[in-house]
């Protein structure tokens, strides 16, 4: 999967080759963790890990690529209420995280 980097001109990608390829954001961390190679991910997970030191951020100035999370429900009058739930607390985890994910309503 290529990396997308921010650059005067935009977004360039560039593919690395990869010794380890996995679909599950701990397992991600953990391969991070472990000193099996770079990591690109939200830095609302590797928060803690870049804090205390275990992981060490390598492009700062490339950090500032956004990535949209978006949460579809069908159009109705009135939404399910574990609907609403999920969405309240995907709001309230990303704003906890300081993240600058959400954006104005």
């Amino acid at each position: 999967m290529p990396w997308q980097i921010p650059d005067r001109d935009g977004v360039r990608e560039i593919t690395l080759k990869s010794g380890v390829l996995v679909n599950d954001t701990e397992a991600f961390i953990a391969s991070a963790l472990a000193g099996m190679g770079l990591a690109q991910g939200p830095g609302a997970c590797m928060a803690d890990h870049l804090e205390t030191g275990k992981l060490v951020e390598v492009l700062p100035e490339e950090r500032k690529l956004r990535r949209p999370l978006s949460i579809m429900y069908p159009a109705r009058r009135h939404l399910a209420p574990r609907v609403r739930a999920f969405m309240d607390w995907s709001e309230h985890i990303m704003t906890c995280q300081k993240s600058e994910w959400i954006s104005p309503r």
